[in-house]
């Protein structure tokens, strides 16, 4: 399976107008097609990027869009980015295409797609109750050959939900059986969970970070190590209010987070 999956593009070009790749674009001006064709085939990303041609691997496959111009670090790992709909437009422009379609995140509205960039850019997320707890739609999208499209969502319920169904033999109402707040709720739950079994190197992790030995930490190093430690593939800003204040600087204090898990 490895080796299938070492095979298959790392992106896709659709009748000349959009192209379709797992996370994002590039750190770096000028990428063009032809850069990302010569893109060597490798088995793993690099975790240590040196070369060109290994930072635009990396952003192709961890990078995220934000909504305000230009770039900045993104919170999932020390050479993750984040970039805004400029470089979205120049990307497009450059490369005479119309549209880029991306995943790797569960959007924001917890919907199966989310449009973004004036349009230009869209994630579509196929994996519904994303790690059986985001209470997320999935989604897909059909394009038409005149290039119309349409976005078509599924909701796949929890493990129980089923095991009801398969005993009573009857569907589920899976609207009125997940809600946005139960699927919120149960994300806390599991973030909950995690931090504590990770509480420790939740800790070291940020103290490397304070220099100053202040006891706080950047809500970006805050939402780095969450991503790191905990292996969660989700939006930090959906839940961040419900789990850490932040002072007027916009710091994080570790320290009463982490006793908050003893």
């Amino acid at each position: 399976f490895q080796d299938v999956f070492s095979q298959l593009p790392l992106a896709t070009i659709v009748d000349e107008f959009a192209i379709v790749l797992h996370a994002g674009l590039f750190r770096y001006d000028g990428v063009l097609l032809e850069h990302i064709k010569g893109i060597p085939v490798v088995e793993e990303c690099p975790e240590d990027p040196k070369a060109y041609e290994e930072f635009l691997l990396v952003d192709l496959l961890w990078s995220d869009p934000r909504p305000q111009k230009g770039r900045g670090a993104g919170p999932r790992g020390p050479f993750c980015i984040e970039f805004g709909p400029d470089v979205t437009q120049q990307f497009l422009e450059d490369n005479h295409l119309k549209l880029v379609i991306r995943s790797h995140e569960v959007p924001s509205t917890l919907r199966g797609y989310e449009v973004l960039h004036a349009g230009k850019l869209w994630t579509i997320f196929s994996a519904s109750n994303y790690c059986g707890t985001c209470g997320n739609y999935g989604g897909v999208v059909v394009f038409t050959p005149d290039k119309k499209h349409t976005f078509h969502e599924h909701l796949a319920p929890p493990l129980d939900v089923f095991a009801r169904w398969e005993e009573t033999g009857e569907a589920p109402q899976i609207r009125k059986e997940i809600t946005q707040r139960q699927a919120h709720e149960e994300v806390l739950k599991q973030i909950r969970t995690k931090a504590c079994e990770r509480r420790q190197d939740l800790y070291w992790y940020w103290k490397r970070c304070d220099r100053q030995g202040t006891g706080c930490v950047s809500l970006l190093e805050w939402k780095r190590a969450m991503t790191a430690i905990l292996k969660l593939n989700i939006p930090w800003d959906k839940y961040q209010k419900d789990l850490v204040y932040t002072d007027a600087n916009g710091n994080v204090n570790y320290v009463s987070f982490v006793d908050n898990f003893k």
